[in-house]
């Protein structure tokens, strides 16, 4: 059975499927300077047989193991380094030694040795490869052909270590260099060149033909730079060329046929590289970007680069291609590096803001709510409220939410959506029509909400409404619309509510683990983590709640992993790091139509059968925009689509403080030196709060202390406290535990004050 996975970046939304999809999206995870590789540059591409990616760039050679880069340059005190930086082709033969193609000849590096040789043979013209290289290749022969600038063309005899130069400008027609050259399967040599066009040999290069076309009797591709020719099933070549695009070549009826001469805007299409996905799709890198070309429907996927979308191609000027072993597209670009599609693995279709109206608003994606109409609410902690149409797959943002963009709890109740939000109280809204029906926030009332925090909203069979805050829990009163409070849960961070198929109440706490209330007994009962007790919560920061459709409860914890609760011996089964999960920061668990288990963490996305208690984690590596999710993250349709969303938090947080005045700011008296101890804490909760030391901020002046600095939901904890008085900036540090003790981590961004 297909399963359907979606996730949101923001929003992903992913469908796990080892087919392609008609309407396939292609998303590209994006190598360049900035991550480690030499230069943006990139001419030539290749896979090794040991696995290994090669990327010649204009400021040396990279080679790349998945994570990694190490970098080859030339090294003036080592003769045995390369002897070149600008690298223009690449070249395995058949011993599994590299050639190099550079501006001045080529070098071979020999993986055992680790070590580079320039290869100076001489040719039997008493020449050498000595100028700058167009092309290496190799043919079935296990020769290695060489094309140098102003130098024709060279064979290298590797059986025979022999070299040979053939000057093929002794032709009457040609007087241009050699861009690129293969060899069909009947051991015909086709050679494109710099403006001469297309030519071939029948007997070792002894003569040579322009082609011609038996249609017309033209020479098609007479003053035409040809710049690929690629061998294709059915015996065709595919050449790509300045002037005349895209052609198919059947080698078998002499037939010549266009496939992409112009774009979608009719402009001439100047191919650069080709590339064979499978039979039927050709990959055409040109100067507009790369077309994905279906041979047997005739039709073509135009991708480019656009500055909106960070998935996009990375730039347009598209010069090399590689297909790895597990089936995925390397693309070297001219200005944006390394581009690759993973082809082969998992398929996640991506939802993320785009800069458009029409694109999902806000980059943290945490709520879900499906309404009666076939929309799905997604709210943010950034950007407010998004409405996804399931059926169109179309965006459109709930203008209103602008002003309480912090989302962190959503519940359908009838046709209105109720709406927890960070400070800003609850908000319920008509979905019908689109309007904030009422504003629910915490006053001096007993009857208010306990605080303007909302985290968890949830509708029980019998009707009753809980909303979990930051401090305690409430549960409306229809009646009297207003809020009775919970007792047994006060000052308790509701994290998340879920009621069992038992009727009963089930939350998860920030800090005090889990607590069930049973509707039998009409007790709350708390479970908490004991070290001494292996079946025990494994946690007490608790994420979330979930119950399958076997009635088994499941806890996900921000520390202990997940567990399974035995409600006959009120134990606990747990699965952490060392079972196989990537993380032991578990966010939300969703279940699928087959009864199999994906939990969202801080590293990846999790497949868990829960017979055979075996996982498999899925990473960005399989396709995911990244791999720490975010909390309520995860929903699944009525069809059978499951959304996840991703946690951008990773990102440089910052903290904004309101309203900061001098008259607000505590005064500590006398000026403070670096390290310098402070007297009292630093509790800026309501964000009023600042420091100043003789009535101003000390530029650059330190504060040490036990400071709180609370922010949206994040507590931060900070043992030093910098001020910049001229930059008007504050910055936030503690001690990093995993580190030494003498190292300080910066926590947050320096952020502005008031």
């Amino acid at each position: 059975m297909k399963k359907i996975i979606i996730t949101f970046i923001s929003l992903i939304i992913g469908i796990l499927s080892r087919a392609q999809t008609v309407n396939e999206h292609y998303y590209f995870k994006n190598l360049s300077s900035q991550n480690g590789l030499s230069q943006n540059t990139v001419s030539a591409i290749l896979q090794d047989s040991k696995g290994f990616m090669w990327f010649g760039t204009k400021d040396g050679l990279d080679r790349y193991d998945g994570v990694s880069f190490r970098h080859f340059k030339y090294d003036r005190n080592n003769p045995r380094s390369l002897g070149n930086n600008f690298v223009t082709s690449l070249y395995e033969d058949i011993e599994g030694n590299i050639w190099v193609g550079t501006d001045v000849g080529v070098y071979i590096y020999y993986p055992e040795k680790d070590t580079f040789r320039h290869f100076v043979e001489q040719s039997d013209k008493n020449t050498r490869v000595e100028r700058a290289v167009a092309m290496i290749s190799g043919d079935s022969q296990g020769r290695v052909w060489i094309a140098a600038e102003a130098q024709n063309l060279f064979c290298y005899d590797l059986k025979k270590q022999t070299l040979r130069n053939y000057i093929l400008t002794d032709h009457p027609l040609v007087s241009t260099n050699v861009k690129c050259l293969t060899v069909d399967n009947s051991g015909t040599i086709w050679i494109g060149f710099y403006g001469d066009g297309l030519f071939y040999s029948k007997d070792e290069l002894k003569t040579l033909h322009p082609y011609i076309s038996p249609i017309d009797n033209e020479e098609t591709y007479n003053n035409d730079v040809v710049s690929e020719i690629l061998p294709g099933a059915y015996n065709c070549l595919y050449i790509g060329s300045l002037k005349g695009g895209v052609k198919e070549l059947n080698l078998t009826s002499g037939k010549l046929r266009d496939l992409l001469l112009k774009d979608e805007d009719n402009e001439s299409i100047y191919c650069r590289t080709l590339l064979f996905a499978t039979d039927n799709e050709l990959w055409i890198g040109t100067e507009s970007g790369a077309y994905i070309y279906n041979l047997r429907t005739g039709k073509y996927t135009h991708l480019r680069s656009s500055e909106y979308d960070p998935y996009s191609l990375s730039d347009n000027a598209i010069y090399s291609f590689c297909k790895d072993r597990e089936d995925g597209i390397w693309i070297g670009s001219y200005f944006g590096g390394v581009n690759y599609y993973p082809r082969s693995y998992t398929h996640f279709e991506k939802y993320y803001p785009k800069g458009e109206e029409n694109s999902l608003h806000g980059k943290r994606v945490r709520e879900f709510c499906r309404d009666n109409y076939g929309v799905l609410w997604i709210g943010t902690e950034d950007g407010g409220l998004n409405r996804f149409n399931l059926n169109t797959k179309e965006f459109s943002f709930f203008a209103p939410s602008a002003g309480f963009t912090n989302i962190h709890g959503l519940c359908l109740v009838d046709d209105k959506l109720w709406v927890g939000t960070f400070s800003k109280g609850l908000k319920i809204i008509d979905t019908r029509t689109g309007t904030v029906l009422k504003t629910y926030q915490k006053n001096s009332s007993p009857r208010s909400l306990i605080d303007n925090s909302i985290f968890a909203i949830c509708r029980t069979a019998t009707g009753d409404i809980y909303l979990g805050t930051m401090f305690g829990l409430v549960k409306y009163n229809k009646q009297s619309d207003d809020f009775d409070r919970i007792p047994e849960l006060n000052g308790k961070f509701v994290y998340d509510i879920k009621e069992d198929s038992g009727g009963n109440i089930w939350l998860a706490t920030y800090a005090n683990g889990a607590y069930c209330y049973n509707v039998n007994d009409r007790k709350w009962k708390n479970y908490v983590h004991d070290e001494k007790d292996t079946t025990s919560l494994s946690y007490n920061k608790v994420s979330s709640i979930f119950e399958d459709s076997y009635h088994r409860i499941w806890l996900t914890t921000q520390g202990g992993g997940f567990c399974l609760f035995h409600p006959e011996s009120e134990t606990f089964t747990s699965y952490n790091s060392t079972d196989g999960l990537p993380s032991d920061v578990v966010y939300q668990i969703v279940e699928d139509k087959d009864g199999q288990l994906w939990l969202t963490t801080n590293n990846g996305l999790v497949y868990f059968q829960p017979k055979t208690e075996t996982m498999k984690v899925y990473t960005t590596a399989n396709g995911l925009l990244g791999d720490q999710f975010n909390y309520r993250s995860s929903f699944e349709d009525e069809n059978g689509m499951i959304y996840f969303s991703k946690d951008t938090s990773n990102d440089k947080d910052k903290i904004i403080l309101f309203q900061s005045k001098a008259e607000d700011m505590y005064d500590f008296g006398e000026p403070l030196n670096n390290d310098a101890k402070a007297e009292k804490n630093i509790i800026s909760h309501n964000f009023k709060s600042m420091i100043k030391v003789n009535g101003e901020v000390n530029s650059l002046s330190t504060v040490q202390g036990d400071a709180v600095i609370s922010a949206d939901n994040v507590i931060y904890k900070t043992d030093y406290v910098s001020f910049n008085n001229n930059d008007e900036e504050i910055t936030f540090y503690s001690w990093n535990d995993n580190l030494d003790t003498d190292t300080l981590e910066k926590i947050a961004d320096s952020v502005s004050y008031n």
